[in-house]
């Protein structure tokens, strides 16, 4: 086949001539023949050209590339689906910064890092992420639902009154927007969830109980949740009833370091 193939090209292209066939072995695929060949320039000039190597590693290195192309733009598909928001763009868990003049606090952050991590590598469900403004739970979160996407898993970001302004825009009945089943299917079924601002919604008890039912479904299928917001663990458990932390199943870190600068 490649003799033929060589046959061909040098029949079309006068410049280039055949010096010899060249019996060569690749440590992986076994014994291929390579042609060394020159190409004679219009000036005159002698160019020896390189061996082109084994076929079918050329072959898979095509196909790697390929692969690697294809796996670039579906994880950028992954991001953009996410609907991350363009503030937390550079968010990850790395740059969460930990040094702090206080040595609690930076106890507290690193602990509360690593958490993040136990939760991106699976030894934790789901977490909720508690304390005053200010100190990078939205930063943490956004951490976490990237490094699961990271990962392969698709995932989602939605402030907690997203959920039910969807859910009221439903009723309007248009078919541009999604019916209310649908709404609440978008939010159960997205492997990794991120409501974000929780805790700020008036929830009604209609609010309440779609807020339930997704968590509901989350806790069927054991997808991953994480849930952030300014309240403290007293009003977190005031807000959502033991049913509703039971099926959530999460490990609620309190964030109690000083203010979080942001821009690192």
């Amino acid at each position: 086949m490649q003799s033929e193939f060589l046959r061909q090209f040098m029949a079309r292209h006068d410049d280039f001539r055949l010096l010899e066939n060249l019996q060569l072995t690749c440590q992986k695929h076994g014994p291929y023949t390579n042609a060394r060949m020159e190409r004679v320039h219009h000036d005159g000039s002698v160019e020896n050209l390189p061996l082109i190597g084994c076929p079918v590693c050329n072959r898979e290195a095509g196909l790697e590339a390929d692969l690697q192309e294809t796996n670039i733009i579906e994880h950028e598909q992954k991001f953009a689906s996410a609907e991350i928001p363009a503030k937390y763009a550079t968010c990850m868990l790395r740059n969460f910064v930990v040094a702090d003049n206080n040595p609690e606090f930076a106890r507290l952050k690193s602990e509360a890092r690593q958490k993040c991590m136990d939760f991106i590598e699976d030894r934790i469900r789901s977490i909720v992420l508690l304390g005053m403004t200010g100190l990078g739970k939205s930063h943490l979160g956004a951490s976490m639902l990237k490094g699961c996407i990271q990962t392969g898993r698709d995932g989602l970001y939605v402030n907690e009154r997203k959920i039910y302004r969807d859910i009221h825009e439903s009723y309007l009945g248009r078919k541009d927007i999604l019916t209310e089943g649908q709404v609440i299917a978008k939010y159960s079924r997205v492997p990794v969830l991120f409501i974000d601002e929780i805790g700020r919604s008036s929830w009604t008890d209609h609010e309440t109980q779609t807020l339930h039912e997704i968590i509901d479904y989350r806790d069927s299928d054991n997808l991953k949740t994480i849930m952030a917001g300014n309240l403290l663990p007293p009003d977190f458990m005031a807000k959502f009833d033991d049913s509703f932390r039971r099926k959530l199943d999460a490990y609620e870190l309190h964030c109690r370091w000083g203010k979080w600068e942001g821009k690192q």
